[in-house]
């Protein structure tokens, strides 16, 4: 339940402040690595930590 409130708010969050969410994991996958470059702020962590 915590990640369905964790994931709608991040959701939410990018889609208010202008960013939209693409893809989804392949099927059967448990686990991934996110890769975001380049770094050009501080906000480059939060954003790509809501993404994941």
């Amino acid at each position: 339940m915590v990640n369905t409130l964790l994931r709608a708010f991040s959701v939410n969050f990018l889609r208010i402040t202008g960013w939209t969410v693409e893809g989804s994991l392949p099927f059967g996958a448990s686990k991934s690595v996110l890769i975001a470059a380049p770094h050009t702020s501080n906000w480059d962590l939060p954003y790509t930590l809501m993404v994941a």
